[in-house]
């Protein structure tokens, strides 16, 4: 048993001798943590720091540059979602030709969604005075509201007449196995 735990021990000693010998030499090459692409808009950390009119600013210089795609726009739209602020229009007519210029209509009608969410318990003081702002755009467009498409209701919704299914409960037919 006393063999074994010193044979333990040397063991341990020789692996960290070479290994202090690995990291000392210079013939390994340094190790560089990857750094995040400059995408254009700011941190969620840093846009406390900014006034309304800057963010505006931001996202919508953000959205109208030609030259991001569709992962640049997808980033953008999660990382204004991710702030507690309501979009104002120039922002929502922005991702709405970035979405035109990328050929996402989805992603347009799940914007629009999330902005009806954002304004969800003042809806029906901020949605309605939003649509009337990005109304000529989305015709500019050619583009519909979740309204508009039969979003606003569930799929499968449908109407039941309680007193017709109670009254056929009698003609159910049981069958015997």
């Amino acid at each position: 048993m006393m063999n074994n735990l010193q044979r333990c021990f040397r063991l341990r000693s020789v692996v960290t001798q070479r290994n202090r010998s690995i990291l000392l030499s210079k013939t390994l090459p340094l190790r560089t943590n990857p750094t995040r692409p400059v995408t254009g808009y700011p941190k969620q950390s840093e846009t406390w720091l900014m006034g309304d009119e800057e963010i505006e600013k931001t996202y919508v210089n953000f959205f109208n540059n030609e030259k991001h795609d569709v992962w640049d726009v997808r980033q953008g739209i999660n990382d204004f979602a991710c702030l507690d602020e309501i979009p104002t229009p120039p922002i929502i007519i922005s991702v709405l030709r970035a979405c035109r210029r990328i050929n996402e209509y989805s992603m347009t009608i799940r914007y629009l969604e999330c902005v009806q969410r954002k304004c969800s318990s003042y809806k029906k003081l901020y949605w309605p005075y939003i649509l009337k702002q990005i109304q000529p755009t989305l015709d500019e467009l050619g583009m519909n509201t979740p309204e508009e498409l039969g979003y606003d209701k569930p799929e499968l919704e449908c109407s039941v007449d309680y007193n017709t299914v109670f009254n056929d409960v009698d003609k159910i037919v049981k069958y015997d196995k």
